[in-house]
């Protein structure tokens, strides 16, 4: 049996040299990502010769990610399956990129697997020349948005630096309490980091862009109408594969259990909540499509239906604050890049990011208050500009099955989508 441990900062170097000889694309291929969302999903990581090992849970048992690394990956993959089937378990395989899924359709006999298509866990990847010129009509809206924020008298614009790196662990507090945010938030042991700032009871005073500033739906006018990525990206249903598509039936928000990699995902961009529709302890049911269905069907469950919508999207929201804390503690060892906006001297947008392969530049986070119009469009453009110049692709991560995050994620036009899929034995096939 191959022995997992749990991520450490100093298996960092090993981990990213295994991780250059794959050069890969998926966001699942990051250190950070590994580092940061250990202790929620339970990651855990080995080494078999030249590969990366990690495996995961996501409330239906263990599962192995495709590796990193190089060398005989037959070998390997069918020693997890061994060890897997020694263990009287399904061996399930999350495959990041049709490439990948090419290897074991080429490697193994066609049928052995079932085949499911992970859709709410696909990355968007743009283009570094898109995001840091936004040229053309589909982007106007987000040209606006950035004049408007451009009008403030006194913003800047600022690299995170040990100096500034605890107003960023205070923003990211106080924005997960305005998006209604009460779960306590609980981090292992770390080293102490300077006290921030206090910050005042209230913002910054600037105009009350709320009355007027758009939803992230009023980009949909820019977007290709549902258009489905899938049919333009190469996929492994192009290998004549039997894939059971299973994006209609996981849910349109972070209310079930998270997919297999939305723990390797902790970007939430761009959302549609002005200041009078925060949604401080507001019923996200009525808005889920899962249980609205529920309500009109099943009538005397409401009740314990919204509790557990309210209570579902709490947690997710306090899981991505830990590990978004997770990645501004460590943020000097994990060698990650940022930037920040402040308004009249106080950070209202923040976001992070670190090379992820030779072309690809990565963004985990990006935060801004809602209430200033442009912050999330001007924070996005300028960590571009100053940061991935050098770099062809951005790699903005998934969006979890959110469907604001999939309507923001569309609207900046992403140049393709890295695929994602389970491949499955089950145990009882044997």
């Amino acid at each position: 049996m191959i022995e997992y441990k749990e991520a450490e900062i100093s298996d960092k170097e090993w981990v990213d040299s295994l991780l250059r000889l794959s050069d890969y694309r998926g966001t699942e291929y990051c250190f950070t990502n590994i580092f940061v969302w250990r202790v929620v999903y339970g990651t855990r990581i080995a080494r078999w010769n030249d590969f990366l090992l990690f495996r995961a849970d996501d409330g239906g048992g263990p599962y192995d990610i495709f590796p990193g690394g190089t060398g005989d990956v037959k070998s390997l993959i069918d020693k997890l399956m061994n060890d897997s089937f020694q263990e009287r378990r399904d061996f399930r395989m999350a495959v990041v990129g049709a490439e990948k899924a090419t290897i074991l359709q080429q490697l193994y006999p066609t049928g052995l697997f079932e085949v499911t298509s992970e859709r709410n866990s696909w990355d968007y990847i743009y283009k570094v020349e898109d995001l840091t010129f936004l040229h053309g009509k589909h982007y106007q809206t987000k040209r606006n948005h950035i004049a408007r924020f451009a009008e403030l008298p006194d913003w800047q614009y600022e690299t995170i630096t040990p100096q500034n790196l605890a107003e960023c662990i205070e923003m990211n507090t106080l924005w997960s309490q305005q998006m209604g945010c009460t779960c306590n938030r609980t981090l292992p042991a770390r080293e102490e980091m300077p006290s921030a700032r206090d910050y005042s009871d209230e913002m910054p005073s600037v105009r009350d862009y709320s009355d007027e500033t758009p939803s992230v739906r009023d980009d949909s006018d820019e977007m290709r109408s549902a258009r489905d990525y899938s049919d333009e990206t190469p996929s492994v249903r192009d290998e004549t594969l039997s894939i059971r598509d299973d994006s209609h039936e996981m849910p349109s928000t972070r209310d079930e259990t998270p997919s297999a990699y939305g723990e390797m995902s902790f970007a939430r961009e761009e959302t549609s909540f002005t200041r009078e529709e925060m949604p401080s302890a507001r019923d996200y049911s009525d808005e889920t499509p899962s249980v609205r269905d529920e309500t009109l069907s099943i009538r005397d469950e409401t009740s314990s239906a919204r509790n557990r919508s309210r209570h579902n999207y709490n947690q997710s929201l306090n899981d991505e604050s830990c590990a978004v804390e997770m990645g501004l503690r460590h943020f000097e060892a994990l060698r990650l890049e940022g930037a920040l906006l402040r308004v009249a001297g106080k950070v209202v947008a923040f976001t992070i990011g670190e090379p992820l392969n030779s072309d690809t530049y990565i963004v985990h986070v990006e935060k801004a208050f809602p209430q200033f119009r442009g912050a999330y469009q001007m924070i996005n453009r300028e960590f571009i500009r100053h940061n991935a110049a050098s770099f062809t692709y951005v790699n903005r991560e998934d969006d979890a099955g959110d469907d604001g995050l999939r309507t923001a994620k569309n609207s900046y036009h992403p140049a393709f989508m890295e695929e994602k899929y389970f491949f499955t034995i089950p145990y009882h096939t044997l």
